[in-house]
């Protein structure tokens, strides 16, 4: 029922938190991560969002960006990473917010996970090679991970 109201209200919602970012300009500090199993990467879409993300979110005051990422995981998705692979950080204006990125990857043994169906509306594994339109911040992790790989 919640999760229908808020899809309801998702335009006025992402208006509103869009008006406030543009008149008080926070700065924000997140850690989003790619999530592997076998030649997949987990891609969500949050019940406040409209395109593809990765699993991921704000770091908490005392908390380092890899337990933020690690506990955001857990509650999104479900899935309990043991190792974070560092990627380059970087600040993104996106959204009228100043936004640090700490950037991670870890693989994981298996496909399964667990929804938190009041912030995930969906979670799909797309191949690397073929994956959906993501937003700018997802589509440059993404191509720092695959910078990786290539070095």
């Amino acid at each position: 029922m919640i999760k229908k109201v808020i899809k309801i209200f998702r335009p006025v919602l992402i208006f509103g938190m869009r008006a406030l970012w543009y008149i008080t300009r926070p700065k924000t500090t997140g850690a989003k991560v790619i999530i592997i199993h076998k030649n997949s990467i987990l891609l969500i879409k949050t019940t406040y969002g409209y395109s593809y993300s990765l699993p991921g979110g704000g770091i908490k005051k005392n908390e380092t960006p890899e337990a933020a990422v690690k506990r955001e995981t857990l509650e999104e998705v479900g899935i309990l990473l043991n190792e974070v692979i560092a990627l380059p950080s970087f600040i993104t204006h996106t959204e009228y917010k100043e936004d640090t990125v700490h950037a991670f990857y870890s693989e994981v043994s298996t496909n399964n996970y667990k929804l938190d169906l009041f912030e995930i509306d969906k979670a799909e594994w797309h191949p690397i090679d073929n994956l959906p339109k993501t937003g700018p911040v997802t589509a440059k992790i993404i191509n720092l991970y695959r910078n990786r790989l290539s070095s």
